[in-house]
């Protein structure tokens, strides 16, 4: 009957902690992916703005010498942050892929131009930085036209500043929502040991004497709950970027991945130690009648 006893009570001590570090580790992970998103977003966000692309049209008199004298031009420029040269052979070969015929036996002549295909620099993907370039591009004699989509960019920018806006609420939210469960499971924890606790405290033991042990186990699950909830969000940012970026973009930014650990790794520690520290002292005051 005893051991019968001693099995059930062990499983139910290790049910409690298991739910413990199951409620630390998945807070933590949703707190550690915010915190992510909101590290990286500035980064990520430039990176979706240097997918905005300005074609410069060419003029049909210019010479293969006046083209890269207009080149070496575009080099200069500090808002470029990248170019690639299309001929306009190029570009009819390009556009009977994408139609599926050859247009230009069709038409009975190549009606494209050779062009400029420019990747901005972030900073100046937004439409008043934008037409400042169309105005300076138009202004040189070799170029013909300038084109991008304007509404695409204001789009994107307003959507941007909207994604960042609610990024910060939900990672507020979820920081407050990491304390109040964690604090809840470890209160659940300390209660199932109440009269534990009065007991040490009735033969004498001290409240400082009684909170140690406390402590330094739950720091241990938060610990532990921390290295969890981190394995698990490299598991989901690596899914991320092979599947939905299409690149190793967040998994090999090894700085960004020190700082979600960290933080993970001090919250779990803190609010550990928050919750059972106030959560025994709780209990230290009580009555014994008022236990039950």
């Amino acid at each position: 009957m005893s051991k019968s006893f001693d099995r059930y009570n062990k499983k139910r001590v290790t049910t409690s902690y298991l739910s413990v570090v199951i409620c630390i580790s998945l807070v933590l992970f949703l707190v550690g992916f915010f915190s992510l998103l909101i590290l990286k977003y500035d980064s990520f966000s430039n990176k979706i703005k240097e997918k905005t692309t300005v074609y410069l049209f060419l003029k049909d008199s210019l010479t293969s010498s006046n083209i890269d004298a207009f080149s070496l031009l575009l080099d200069d420029k500090k808002y470029i942050l990248s170019k690639e040269y299309i001929s306009k052979k190029q570009a009819s070969e390009i556009y009977s892929k994408e139609l599926g015929q050859d247009f230009v036996s069709f038409l009975g002549e190549n009606p494209l131009k050779d062009g400029f295909k420019l990747k901005i620099k972030a900073e100046y993907v937004n439409n008043e930085s934008l037409k400042e370039i169309e105005k300076e591009m138009l202004n040189n004699n070799h170029v013909l036209d300038v084109q991008y989509d304007t509404m695409l960019v204001d789009l994107l920018n307003s959507k941007l500043e909207q994604v960042s806006s609610w990024m910060l609420v939900a990672g507020l939210f979820f920081a407050v929502l990491a304390m109040l469960l964690i604090n809840s499971s470890i209160r659940l924890s300390v209660y199932s040991k109440r009269f534990i606790i009065k007991t040490m405290q009735m033969v004498g033991a001290t409240k400082s004497y009684i909170r140690k042990p406390f402590i330094k186990h739950h720091i241990k699950l938060g610990v532990f709950g921390a290295i969890v909830a981190f394995l698990l969000l490299l598991i989901t940012i690596y899914y991320i970027d092979m599947n939905i970026i299409g690149e190793k973009y967040f998994i090999t930014d090894f700085e960004l991945l020190a700082k979600i650990f960290a933080i993970t790794l001090g919250l779990g520690i803190v609010i550990s130690w928050a919750s059972t520290y106030f959560a025994t002292i709780r209990f230290l005051n009580l009555q014994t009648e008022e236990l039950h």
